[in-house]
């Protein structure tokens, strides 16, 4: 798919679509999309970011990082985050604490 979807139109649009299977990079919100995805039937696999970066030509923005996601699926051997459970991503969150001084 090459058209831009708004956030609040994204589980919509992959709501309608048939099952396959969706390639995501890993951001703050990846593995919360990958349970919503999977949840509608999809098959999603999040790549480690040490394999797009490479990929990424120009300014940061969606469409350049959509396009460097394809360009380093395209290579052989390409590895993926392991799936990450809710309780998971809960414990692998620091908790902030206040900085008091002593």
């Amino acid at each position: 798919m090459k058209r831009r979807i708004r956030r609040e139109r994204r589980l919509a649009e992959i709501s309608e679509l048939e099952c396959c299977v969706i390639r995501v990079a890993p951001d703050a919100g990846a593995f919360c999309w990958q349970r919503q995805f999977e949840a509608r039937g999809h098959t999603v696999k999040v790549i480690v970011p040490q394999g797009v970066k490479p990929f990424v030509k120009r300014r940061k923005n969606g469409q350049n990082d959509a396009e460097a996601i394809c360009t380093a699926l395209m290579l052989p051997n390409r590895k993926f985050v392991p799936v990450t459970s809710e309780e998971q991503q809960d414990i692998q969150t620091p908790l902030c604490e206040p900085q008091g001084r002593p």
